[in-house]
């Protein structure tokens, strides 16, 4: 935990799974690059030393500073032409009390394009999803996702231009107690349409 102002340091080796009370002059540096958070006043410092992780614990609030990790695949996959594939994104929540806030924005590459109807749909307490059909791209936000929980969305998509695989990869998710996540990809092959021939 270091003091900004006077660059004092106070160490946290060998007292692992201790609070510390810190002034709100200090902030908590992560090591380990999940995250940094300043406190305020009289806020409770955690070091899990074991699993890497700092945490800030606020009026008895449990501390939150693990990012929340999304997923996402396409099926089918690979589709022909015009076809239909569903994206579906799975947001998780690794840490013991609610993610809230969390959103998240995936822009597709120029081959890829909502369906017309895309079906957007969310299991997502609280999320609102931004979704235009023939669009290029979804957003998820103002979800909440339980401690310890995961939900998700999906949307379809098509593709009209044979090729790939189309890489996607979205945004990271956001929320409002946690770090921001890195963004996750997969990639959807477009194939040409049977022909009919005499």
């Amino acid at each position: 935990v270091r003091d900004p102002l006077t660059l004092e340091t106070l160490t946290l080796d060998g007292v692992f799974g201790m609070n510390f009370l810190v002034a709100s002059a200090f902030v908590i540096e992560d090591p380990f690059g999940i995250g940094s958070f300043r406190t305020g006043p009289f806020e409770w410092v955690v070091f899990d030393e074991p699993n890497g992780r700092l945490g800030v614990q606020v009026d008895g609030a449990p501390p939150v500073s693990i990012a929340p990790t999304i997923t996402k695949v396409f099926a089918a996959n690979p589709i022909v032409s015009g076809g239909i594939s569903t994206l579906t994104l799975t947001i998780a929540n690794p840490n013991a009390t609610a993610l809230t806030g969390v959103g998240v924005t995936d822009t597709y590459p120029a081959e890829i394009t909502n369906a017309t109807p895309s079906n957007a749909s969310t299991s997502c307490s609280g999320g609102s999803i931004t979704a235009v059909d023939g669009g290029s791209g979804v957003a998820l936000s103002g979800a909440t996702v339980a401690g310890n929980d995961s939900c998700t969305f999906t949307i379809d998509v098509t593709g009209a231009s044979p090729g790939g695989p189309y890489l996607n990869t979205t945004g990271p998710v956001t929320s409002t107690e946690a770090p921001a996540s890195v963004g996750a990809s997969d990639s959807l092959t477009v194939t040409f349409a049977p022909q009919i021939t005499d």
